[in-house]
């Protein structure tokens, strides 16, 4: 069967935790009944197993004035088949994406998972990039009016999320537990994280039994630690890598925030919905497609530490409203997160690509890119 297959190549940054590699891995294995072979090509893998999976770490592949001699041994030859296309899974590997497509001559469709700040820009083959996939709606509306793109030419595909067994409901009956609450990202200035301590300050000041957990990297981690030895909460704040982020981080939490400044995605958001747990979030671009106030989740104003820690006290002190708020965010996520919808999306794409180039009809299509350059002023 494997003779039979397309091979696609998937090229990625950091895939590091469970969340992510059960991720890719649960998306290339839904590829093969498809006709597709997927590759990844990534700058770190976790420490797993890669289970049949073709994995090619190139360690440091994201500095761009390393990236050629990052890539000087990479190449396909007679004994191993070419990709018919690469899928840039991340906006951010986009000078990897065009590199790759032009040394191999193979087309290739550019994703873009968040949104750009003002003045980024991407730089896109005019020759071999056959389009954008955006992860949502409110992506592609942001790339459409930022960069100037047609809207014909990005795809819009939610990424999956496999349905999780919900434990959350079984934890509210045993009172006598220490709550949990919890935050994930990057830690940017732009995650609200300081805002999320903040809060965690007060929750403790009305008298809850409560710990906190922040998981991710970044380079403010420092000074969150500082904020929280200022606060005098660092011994109810551990502060994880992103390895924590996979079954046991979603089965021990009591209430999931995040606490954004800027747009997003809120991909971590959305995993914590799949699993069931009550969510607070910023009222910010990408957080409200999926958090609905008072329906599948609670929204605040984003950098409102009072309105946030308001929001946990309520969730903690109603039980009744927390099992509901996860119950309807987790019915969202797993209709509008289908992992199998968005194989059959990609895959038909795939497809869709493999044989206009095949038919040579490519050839004849005319999209402008270039470097593009994002113009549109953020809310804040």
């Amino acid at each position: 069967m494997a003779n039979s297959l397309s091979p696609v190549v998937l090229i990625a940054d950091r895939i590091a935790n469970p969340d992510q590699i059960g991720s890719v891995r649960a998306f290339a294995e839904r590829l093969k009944p498809k006709g597709i072979e997927a590759r990844v090509i990534c700058s770190y893998w976790g420490e797993s197993s890669r289970d049949g999976l073709s994995v090619l770490e190139i360690p440091g592949i994201c500095d761009r004035w390393r990236l050629a001699w990052n890539l000087r041994g990479l190449r396909y030859d007679e004994s191993i088949a070419p990709p018919l296309m690469l899928h840039v899974l991340q906006s951010r590997m986009a000078p990897v994406g065009l590199e790759l497509a032009e040394r191999w001559g193979v087309p290739y469709l550019q994703g873009v998972e968040e949104f750009q700040a003002p003045g980024t820009r991407m730089r896109l083959s005019r020759k071999w990039c056959r389009g954008i996939v955006a992860t949502s709606t409110g992506l592609r509306d942001d790339l459409v009016r930022g960069f100037g793109i047609p809207s014909e030419v990005v795809h819009v595909v939610h990424r999956g999320i496999a349905r999780a067994e919900s434990v959350f409901e079984r934890r509210l009956n045993d009172p006598s537990r220490v709550k949990l609450i919890g935050a994930a990202g990057a830690m940017t200035h732009g995650a609200g994280f300081s805002t999320y301590l903040n809060a965690a300050r007060r929750v403790l000041d009305a008298g809850i039994d409560a710990e906190f957990i922040l998981v991710g990297q970044g380079e403010e981690e420092a000074d969150l630690r500082r904020r929280a030895d200022r606060l005098r909460i660092s011994d109810r704040v551990t502060f994880a890598g992103d390895a924590a982020v996979g079954l046991s981080f979603w089965d021990i939490l009591d209430v999931y925030c995040q606490p954004s400044l800027v747009p997003t995605v809120g991909r971590h958001l959305a995993r914590a919905l799949a699993h069931g747990l009550p969510a607070v979030a910023s009222d910010v671009e990408g957080l409200r497609s999926l958090v609905v106030h008072n329906g599948t989740g609670l929204r605040v104003p984003p950098g409102d530490t009072n309105a946030l820690a308001r929001a946990i006290l309520d969730v903690l002190a109603d039980r009744a409203l927390a099992v509901r708020l996860g119950q309807r965010g987790r019915d969202v996520v797993s209709h509008e997160y289908d992992l199998d919808r968005e194989v059959e999306s990609l895959a038909s794409l795939y497809h869709e690509i493999i044989k206009t180039e095949a038919d040579d009809a490519a050839l004849a299509t005319t999209i402008p890119f270039g470097t593009l350059k994002q113009e549109a002023a953020k809310p804040r």
